[in-house]
C-alpha cells in the first residue's frame, strides 16, 4: 500500500529481533520501528497501532483440538511448548502469560521466526501461543489448529515506536499515518 502510495520513497526493511530493533531505533540507525508493549528502552516514544488478541496453536490431532473449546491458560502446565528465542518480545509476552496461570512453560524447541514455530506446531512438536495477525489461514496446507483463549482472552499491543526528540520526516510520517489507515481498514471491520 505505501509503495503504490508513496513511489519515489525508498523503505529499507530490517527484521530482527525486538531488543535489537529498539537499539537500532534508540540509536537513530532506523527512523521507525514495529514493536509489542512493554518497551525497554526508555529512549523510545511510542503509539499504539492495534490492541491484538492471542491465540493457541496446537497439532491439529492435539485433543484441544478436537474438542474446539476456548481454553484455560493453566490447563497447559503439562504441555510442551514452541516458544520464539530470547530477545523477542513476544517470548516475554508468552512466558508472563504461563506464569500469570501459576506454571513455568516446558520449553522443547526456540525458533527465531513465528512462521517456523507454527510449523513446529504443526507437525506436531509442541503448542505455541501466536498473535492472531500471523496464524495462517485454514486452506493453508501446513497449519496448526487455532483455538481461542476464555475470557479474558490475552492481547498484546502493537506499537510504532520512534526515538523521543527525534525529528520525524515527512516520510516517515506518511508511513505512520498508512500504517494505521490499513490496520483500522483490515481488522475493524
Amino acid at each position: 500500500v505505501f509503495g503504490r502510495r508513496y513511489p519515489e520513497i525508498e523503505v529499507a526493511l530490517v527484521e530482527d529481533s525486538s531488543f535489537r530493533l529498539e537499539q537500532l531505533t534508540a540509536s537513530g540507525q532506523t527512523d521507525l520501528s514495529l514493536l509489542s508493549l512493554p518497551l525497554h528502552e526508555p529512549s523510545l516514544a511510542w503509539e499504539p497501532l492495534i490492541e491484538e488478541e492471542i491465540c493457541l496453536a496446537v497439532p491439529p490431532e492435539h485433543p484441544l483440538a478436537l474438542k474446539n473449546e476456548a481454553v484455560n491458560i493453566q490447563d497447559l502446565a503439562q504441555e510442551p511448548f514452541v516458544l520464539l528465542k530470547k530477545g523477542q518480545g513476544f517470548r516475554q509476552i508468552a512466558i508472563e502469560l504461563c506464569e500469570k496461570a501459576g506454571f513455568q512453560p516446558r520449553i522443547v524447541f526456540e525458533s527465531g521466526n513465528i512462521e517456523t514455530v507454527q510449523s513446529l506446531v504443526a507437525a506436531g512438536m509442541g503448542i505455541a501461543f501466536v498473535p492472531k495477525m500471523v496464524a495462517r489461514a485454514k486452506w493453508y496446507e501446513f497449519a496448526p489448529a487455532y483455538l481461542p483463549f476464555a475470557e479474558p482472552a490475552p492481547s498484546r499491543t502493537l506499537v510504532i515506536a520512534s526515538r523521543k526528540g527525534r525529528y520525524l520526516s515527512k516520510a516517515a510520517e506518511a508511513f505512520i499515518e498508512t500504517m494505521k489507515s490499513t490496520i483500522e481498514s483490515h481488522f475493524h471491520s
